[in-house]
Formats: structure tokens, C-alpha cells, sequence
């Protein structure tokens, strides 16, 4: 009987080994959207700002200068800002008469943007959208 509680502990840890790389990816990219959601807003601030004092602006689709423009005005510790925390590009986008600023989210492919950031289930990546955007005032 004494040994009851430690089996069922041991049995606990083996089911927590068999989804812990999976809930772990998912807290991560849970804080990823929240840190790009962020940085989205931050670069369409800047562009709001730069057409504001009539300064140069990347043009929409041109992913260089939009990075150029990024590297310039926005600044991340020991990473690219021009790039997402998954490492895809951020891109700039005419949609209408507005801009908008693009994250690709975790699966890296261009779908349509959700009003809020929730990151896929896991076996499920391209079930759904999962982009982050912003619109520049």
C-alpha cells in the first residue's frame, strides 16, 4: 500500500513525458503571438508615424525595404527584428485603401488574419488561420 502513491506519481510523470513536448511547443507559441502581436503593432506604428512626417516608407510587397525600414526603426536583442519570433519575414501588405503589417505565424504560410492570435492545436498547424496582423492607421 505504501507504494500506491508512488506509482501513481510514476504513471503521472510517463503521460506528462508523452505530451510535454507538445503542450511545451504550444505555451511557447502562445507567447510568441503575444510578443509578435506586439511587434506588428510597433511596426505599423512606425510606418504611421514615418508617412506622418512625411518620411520614406517601404511600399507594399517589397519584403527588402520593409526590412531595411524594420532593421532602422525597431530594435531586438540578438535576433533580426525584421523577422518574426518563428523566423519568417514580417510583410507588408496593401489590403484596400490600408496597409497592413503581416506575421505568417508558426506554420510560416500566408492565410487570412484572425481577429485575436491563437496558436494551432497540436497535430493540427494548418487546421486554421494563425497569421498576426495589424493595420497602419
Amino acid at each position: 500500500m505504501r507504494l500506491m502513491p508512488l506509482v501513481l506519481v510514476a504513471s503521472g510523470l510517463a503521460g506528462v513525458a508523452k505530451t510535454a513536448p507538445a503542450t511545451t511547443e504550444r505555451v511557447l507559441n502562445t507567447f510568441r503571438g503575444i510578443a509578435v502581436q506586439h511587434e506588428v503593432a510597433s511596426i505599423a506604428h512606425a510606418i504611421e508615424l514615418a508617412r506622418t512626417l512625411s518620411q520614406s516608407t517601404p511600399p507594399p510587397g517589397d519584403a527588402d525595404r520593409l526590412a531595411v525600414f524594420i532593421r532602422e526603426n525597431m530594435s531586438a536583442k540578438s535576433r533580426d527584428p525584421a523577422l518574426d519570433l518563428w523566423g519568417t519575414p514580417y510583410r507588408l501588405e496593401q489590403q484596400g485603401s490600408g496597409l497592413v503589417v503581416v506575421s505568417c505565424g508558426p506554420n510560416g504560410s500566408r492565410e487570412v488574419c484572425p481577429t485575436d492570435f491563437t496558436p494551432p492545436e497540436p497535430g493540427t498547424e494548418a487546421a486554421g488561420p494563425d497569421d498576426v496582423c495589424e493595420v497602419v492607421p
